[in-house]
């Protein structure tokens, strides 16, 4: 008897190898699967710009058109609209200073990365002034108009972007998958509207697609497979789905090597007493001649 509706997945005509690069953006979905690449050695950038929800939101940060930032001062501090609340700043020019950099590093990444993976979130947005902001920054609430975004609206402007990216990377590709991380504050109907709104999107346009969220709502389909809040998925249910992504992305060949490099990394993060600074010491010289030997055995490996 089989108690569970699973899926094959195909696997893709471009696969990655160690040492690639890799661009993950979007919702904090999108860091789990990032981090995990980054722990078996790729090379991969993880939201520079801090955890994004909205595709209109992400979408204005590659398009590159030149846009001023808007920006804020709350209790001392300096935030944009146009990004998370962790680039934060104690002026204005060390803001713009730092959303600049964040940009140098996209760009670079950009082009040489292999893939860019987004991962959307939700299709509530607030508006400020007509024009989505990527977070609140605990700004009242009147200040904003929260809505449910069209699906023309956000089409248009991905369709723009991707055929920008195309334009001017020819080599990367482009990846969407939906978070299914619910937003129940939004509501139970509402976040389901949402969802199946971003999951039309996707379908929309002329990039592949990760189904993350069919994966956890259809596959694993089950509380267990929650953390305590009953919204995000557990290291469990992160692992399965990044197996899944594995299969269907990574070379095989760069899988052969993950058993040996999770036991470098379960190696590393031993805890050593703190007040044992022979036995610490000791340890860290360990841990540096098994990641030399590793690194000659894989030499595009990032660790």
């Amino acid at each position: 008897m089989n108690f569970r509706t699973t899926f094959e997945l195909k696997e893709a005509e471009k696969l990655l190898n160690l040492g690639d690069r890799v661009i993950f953006l979007g919702s904090c979905f999108s860091e789990n699967i990032g981090a995990k690449l980054q722990y078996f050695g790729f090379d991969a950038l993880i939201n520079p710009f801090g955890t994004l929800f909205h595709p209109l939101a992400i979408a204005e940060l590659l398009d590159e058109q030149d846009r001023p930032l808007r920006i804020l001062n709350r209790e001392g501090l300096f935030f944009t609209y146009e990004t998370h609340s962790e680039l934060r700043a104690k002026s204005e020019s060390e803001l713009c200073e730092m959303f600049e950099q964040k940009q140098v590093l996209l760009r670079a990444y950009l082009q040489k990365s292999k893939l860019l993976v987004i991962t959307f979130g939700s299709a509530w947005g607030y508006y400020l002034n007509g024009s989505i902001v990527a977070n609140c920054h605990k700004m009242p609430a009147r200040f904003f108009e929260k809505k449910l975004s069209a699906l023309e609206e956000m089409h248009c402007h991905w369709r723009n972007v991707l055929r920008a990216l195309k334009a001017k990377f020819p080599d990367l590709e482009v990846m969407f998958t939906v978070s299914p991380v619910r937003h129940t504050r939004d509501g139970m109907i509402e976040n389901q509207r949402s969802k199946a709104r971003l999951l039309e999107l996707v379908h929309t346009l002329e990039a592949s697609y990760f189904p993350a969220y069919e994966l956890m709502l259809d596959d694993l389909r089950d509380y267990r497979f929650y953390e305590a809040d009953m919204i995000h998925p557990n290291a469990l249910a992160v692992d399965y789905i990044f197996e899944a992504f594995a299969k269907q992305r990574i070379n095989e060949s760069a899988r052969t090597h993950f058993p040996k490099i999770q036991k470098f990394r379960q190696f590393e993060a031993h805890q050593i007493k703190p007040f044992d600074q022979d036995r610490f010491d000791q340890h860290q010289e360990e841990v540096e001649l098994k990641r030399g030997l590793l690194r000659c055995q894989i030499p595009d490996l990032k660790i």
